[in-house]
């Protein structure tokens, strides 16, 4: 993971340096400390492709409707802050990631065992030799007392033993696998030692080397269970049959080592050994994998942040279309009572614009500033017609453009056809409007029902908590 942490940190040095001449642009006291992750975002601005370029500044354009370049530096200023905080997220994910990796025991000897009466722990222990690494499963089992205080145990230490001593077998006419010769009883406090009548076929750990057998033979197996003063012997018979698969060298180290932590566990500390069987071994990393999935969720949360910069950028194209919307019934008023009183079209979006200015509750700001802009290009010379079609094109809303198309058709036949058709449009507007505002009233009901289920749940525990506990 630290290598990971490393290639990122290089990544983000080298987009640092490459937008090194754009340093003096970030100034800002806020930002001093991010200054290298912001470097990068602006390298990364230079290099985003055309096209998502485009479309962001079309959306930063309906929003804020500003001119060409204050758009364009309004993209850049997304851009690099969303990459800056993005680099951020995940370089903070991979840290506390590789810290979680440093932290590990990997490579350790040492396992502590769980207290007395606490459930048994199993630890990944890796088997390694020339030819490669095999995790394996050892159970670590809770401490004993003394030997004292489990004289009561011994009896059921035969019935244990007679469960369990077969393993995988399916009985003790046809064992072809390992068995399973316990070094302690089920509840950990008796010892329990094996002897078999051919060791070179069945030994005392429960292994069966039937390798080279042709036919069954039957083995005798000698069970001891002691407390330290008391010792009952228990035979058992194990008819051996050919070998079907072979145990792998790791398995049978794999037993013999979870022998070995079964017959220490009256030690709070276990020591895993250096070797066995030629096999080295190490405690297995707990946390191993953890690193990655940190590293994963980082660029996930860093993936959901850019989603939100983004949604947040759609909320605000809508709540803009919206206001658009609730000024248009405003804004086809004045017009018209304007236009009634003998002002050109252009005059009366002057003073529309003017009234917008001095009292900005009066109608929507982005539809004062793109009347702005179209009264700007009037002064500059741009024909009329082309002044209007821009501003129907940067609002984008259906409404303006029939409203603005209707104006230009009519634009050289005076003003008396031009006040009918924008009193027909007012007419059409109030069922439009009323249609707004149910559409709307049906969206805010929507957003109640997920609180409303929330508090009907809260009142059903509430009503039924009272009869549940006096049951």
């Amino acid at each position: 993971m630290i290598y990971i942490l490393c290639f990122v940190t290089l990544i983000i040095g080298l987009l640092s340096f490459s937008g090194i001449k754009s340093a003096g642009g970030y100034k800002d006291e806020g930002i001093r400390l991010m200054l290298p992750l912001y470097l990068a975002g602006d390298t990364v601005s230079r290099i985003m492709p055309g096209g998502v370029r485009i479309a962001l500044e079309r959306r930063l354009r309906l929003i804020s409707a500003r001119g060409t370049v204050y758009v364009k530096e309004e993209a850049d200023r997304f851009i690099v802050d969303a990459a800056a905080k993005a680099f951020l997220i995940i370089i903070s994910f991979l840290i506390i990631a590789a810290a979680l990796g440093a932290s590990g025991n990997r490579g350790g000897r040492i396992i502590e065992r769980p207290g007395v009466g606490m459930a048994d722990e199993e630890k990944v222990v890796t088997l390694s030799d020339s030819e490669g690494e095999s995790d394996e499963v050892l159970s670590i089992h809770s401490r004993i007392y003394t030997k004292d205080e489990y004289d009561a145990a011994a009896e059921n230490a035969s019935d244990y033993i007679e469960k369990v001593w077969l393993g995988d077998n399916e009985s003790s006419s046809g064992v072809s696998g390992q068995l399973h010769f316990p070094a302690r009883d089920e509840t950990g406090t008796l010892k329990i030692e094996w002897e078999t009548g051919d060791p070179s076929l069945i030994t005392r750990y429960g292994e069966v080397h039937n390798e080279d057998l042709t036919e069954g033979k039957e083995v005798m197996i000698t069970a001891r269970i002691t407390d330290g003063n008391y010792e009952t012997e228990k035979t058992l018979t194990a008819n051996v049959i050919p070998a079907v698969e072979e145990m792998s060298e790791a398995d049978i180290a794999a037993s013999k080592l979870q022998t070995i932590e079964e017959e220490m566990r009256e030690e709070a500390i276990f020591t895993l050994p250096d070797s066995i069987d030629g096999y080295s071994i190490e405690a297995a990393d707990e946390r191993k994998g953890y690193g990655v999935r940190i590293a994963l969720l980082g660029m996930v949360a860093a993936a959901a942040f850019i989603a939100i910069k983004l949604s947040r950028l759609r909320d605000s194209e809508k709540k803009r279309d919206d206001a658009l919307r609730d000024s248009y019934p405003v804004f086809v008023s004045k017009l018209s009572l304007m236009m009634g009183a003998g002002c050109s079209v252009n005059g009366a979006l002057e003073m529309i614009y003017e009234e917008g200015m001095r009292d900005e509750s009066s109608i929507d700001h982005v539809l004062i500033r793109e009347i702005g802009t179209f009264l700007s290009g009037i002064r500059n010379g741009v024909a009329e017609p082309d002044a209007l079609s821009d501003l129907a094109r940067r609002i984008g809303i259906r409404e303006y453009t029939r409203l603005i198309a209707l104006i230009n058709q009519n634009i050289h036949h005076g003003n008396r056809d031009l006040l009918m058709l924008l009193e027909e449009e007012q007419s059409s507007n109030e069922f439009l409007n009323k249609e707004r505002v149910r559409r709307r009233g049906e969206e805010a009901s929507e957003k109640l029902v997920f609180p409303m289920i929330v508090l009907l749940a809260v009142v059903i525990v509430i009503v039924l908590y009272p009869a549940m506990i006096n049951m």
